[in-house]
């Protein structure tokens, strides 16, 4: 290490600047690394790769992002783009072919009882649900895949302000990042030839356009992109998964993998799923209050409240209508629900019932096998994924907002108890503090796709009990420590409580 000391007064300062930005750079150099490493595989370096590419609409919210309502088969070899296959009736080409006869996610049954591929990404977790996604796609088409990558609408927005408008003369549109959302959608919902029923077939004709242009990118726009691209990985708009044990846990160490991840302490993730609720969720926007009452010994009491609102006008296209929203929330595993309220679950008329000789697929059986439904709020409780889910319903109409709220007890083990620490005063005066330290850490999950969100969290702390760190926290009226900021990405928060 060099001793600014011995420097000139006039380069200490390049020195302090570059020992600051030291770990970013390293950070940066070590990503590229791993890239680099990761890339020739992926493109087709041993030999011909095919990829399932997933569209993800965001309007209409799904687990891992939003509705596949198209989707297309991608060849690579050798790094080079060999063959480009968007089927014109989209995911809806595949549901006459699915030999799998298994009963749909109990939510699901409002719209289908049978699970199809169209609705195949139900784990918000990317990797389950894209193994689920290809099982029901080969199954469906004979077509083996080597992957799966999904693409919220976002990211094809961005590109189209790089590469600039894609003119369709025979539709006579042109297409740009500010009207590709509304004129595709009005393309596949209204405007397509509906003797020929091929609702996809403007997306067929618009791919090829955008990735043809993309190509002819000169130099400044590649870069452009890959930045585009880096964001769209980290804000999961898009999401990687292979086939291939080794790549895979490449993509999981770059974050890139959309993984609902194993971690300690107290845990959080909204996880919206539209049925019914057409093409609303751009719409929606939400507020997510967690308040975290803890008490001396740990225990946790969280009281989670969800504020929707529907900025949309009424009758407007696509837009104007009610969202419907199957809500999950994942906390951890053996907490315990307290109160639940201000749900508005469709009526169980509406529910469609599987015909004879379909059965509960495996990886929903563990769930609905440790299935209670609370009988005050009708909220489902059950396990998935290591954790404990809330499910139930919410319905609000254009102009308006609903309002829910979950008061659960976290498990005994998520607030960890520390030793206390002995100070430097206490020391020299051979004192030992009485008082155990709280060390609380929240992980929330962000949805994908699900970006207007404003997430705040408060901590209401035991008596007599201080924060130990700088955490940019601001104490409210009645006294709770209160943050608050747009939630974009996974996020952890941490806070160390002792006594003065």
């Amino acid at each position: 290490m060099v001793d600014a000391s011995v420097l000139p007064d006039e380069y200490r300062g390049t020195l302090a600047q570059a020992r600051e930005r030291l770990p970013v750079l390293n950070a940066y150099a070590a990503k590229a690394a791993a890239v680099a490493k990761l890339l020739p595989g992926i493109i087709g370096a041993d030999g011909r790769r095919r990829y399932l590419v997933i569209f993800q609409n965001d309007a209409e919210l799904r687990p891992t992002g939003g509705f596949m309502g198209s989707y297309a088969l991608v060849d690579v070899n050798n790094g080079r783009l060999t063959q480009v296959e968007i089927p014109g009736g989209g995911s809806y080409d595949i549901q006459g072919q699915m030999p799998l006869k298994l009963i749909s996610p109990q939510p699901l049954h409002l719209v289908n009882p049978h699970w199809q591929f169209q609705d195949a990404n139900w784990s918000p977790d990317f990797p389950t649900a894209a193994k689920t996604i290809t099982r029901f796609f080969e199954a469906g088409t004979k077509t083996s895949v080597d992957g799966v990558i999904a693409l919220n609408i976002p990211v094809v927005e961005k590109l189209l302000e790089i590469i600039g408008p894609v003119p369709m003369p025979e539709y006579g549109k042109t297409i740009d990042h500010r009207n590709f959302y509304f004129e595709t959608q009005k393309a596949v919902e209204i405007d397509y030839d509906k003797e020929a029923n091929r609702p996809k077939k403007f997306l067929a004709d618009l791919a090829p356009r955008i990735i043809d242009k993309t190509l002819k990118a000169d130099r400044g726009q590649m870069i452009a992109i890959a930045q585009a691209l880096d964001e769209a990985l980290r804000l999961k708009q898009a999401q990687l998964w292979f086939r291939h044990g080794d790549e895979q846990q490449a993509v999981g160490e770059l974050g890139w993998d959309g993984a609902m991840k194993t971690t300690g302490g107290d845990f959080l993730a909204l996880v919206h799923s539209n049925i019914a609720g057409q093409k609303t969720d751009r719409v929606m926007r939400d507020e997510v209050s967690h308040e975290a009452k803890i008490m001396a010994d740990g225990t946790t009491i969280v009281t989670l409240t969800l504020k929707r609102v529907h900025a949309g006008e009424s009758g407007a296209l696509f837009s104007g209508v009610r969202n419907v929203d199957f809500l999950r929330v994942y906390v951890p595993a053996g907490s315990v629900l307290v109160e639940a309220k201000g749900f508005t679950p469709p009526d169980p008329k509406l529910f469609k019932i599987p015909e004879p000789g379909y059965a509960v697929d495996g990886e929903l059986a563990a769930a609905e096998e440790s299935l209670r439904v609370d009988a005050a709020s009708g909220t489902r409780v059950y396990v998935e994924g290591g954790r404990t889910v809330f499910g139930n319903w919410l319905q609000t109409d254009p102009g308006q907002s609903s309002i829910a709220t979950l008061v659960y007890q976290l498990p005994p083990n998520a607030v960890r108890i520390l030793p206390p620490e002995r100070r430097w005063l206490d020391r020299l005066q051979g004192r030992q503090s009485e008082s155990d330290r709280l060390d609380y850490r929240l992980t929330i999950f962000k949805q994908s796709g699900a970006d207007r969100t404003t997430f705040t969290q408060s901590l209401d702390l035991p008596r007599g009990y201080i924060l130990d760190d700088e955490t940019g926290r601001t104490e409210d009226d009645r006294g709770r420590l209160v943050t608050s900021f747009p939630l974009q990405s996974d996020t952890e928060l941490r806070a160390l409580l002792e006594m003065p």
